[in-house]
């Protein structure tokens, strides 16, 4: 395998985190929409296990008062190739979400992690309410001004990406309230 076809290659399952996209309630149960992402982290672990420190490299650039472009320059038997991609500050630590979203986008426009995107938005009709338990891997589903707290188990699906796409009710995540299935 090349350092090309290394760098692309899909993420473990472990590696795949999940955030709460929408959730609310209905009927008394609470639903919610996952969406996966690869943390910067696990992304720049990566890039350190193919490449050396002196083949990859980011610089980034302000776009006013708006967030941030990252460009990534990565160097494999003396070809070098750059990409860049931005972001938005973010509502919580603005710059470090910038910084943060811009290079898992940059990362993602030279075909590393870009496998999440075949996964997509997940519904989950099954989330707990209450605390989470301890220690375990779980999703926090939480939205304060629609009274929801819970938690889910991130959504199941093996080692084949396109699985999810077969085990995920065929529901129009813009149309939740309104969405018959979720009336179990």
């Amino acid at each position: 395998m090349n350092k090309w076809e290394e760098l692309r290659k899909p993420f473990k399952r472990s590696e795949i985190q999940w955030r709460v996209q929408r959730c609310g309630k209905k009927n008394g149960k609470i639903w919610a929409v996952l969406i996966p992402y690869i943390d910067a982290r696990t992304l720049q672990k990566r890039l350190d296990s193919v490449l050396e420190p002196h083949q990859w490299q980011t610089k980034y650039f302000t776009i006013g008062d708006k967030g941030l472009i990252c460009e990534m320059e990565i160097n494999i038997d003396g070809k070098k190739a750059i990409r860049q991609d931005g972001a938005g500050f973010t509502n919580i630590e603005s710059l470090k979400g910038a910084i943060s979203d811009a290079f898992k986008r940059t990362c993602s426009a030279f075909g590393i992690g870009r496998e999440v995107y075949d996964i997509g938005e997940v519904v989950v009709t099954d989330v707990k309410e209450g605390y989470p338990p301890k220690g375990e891997n779980i999703v926090k589903v939480y939205d304060k001004n629609k009274g929801v707290m819970g938690w889910c188990y991130p959504p199941n699906y093996d080692v084949e990406i396109q699985e999810v796409k077969k085990d995920t009710p065929d529901v129009s995540a813009d149309s939740l309230d309104d969405n018959p299935f979720l009336e179990i």
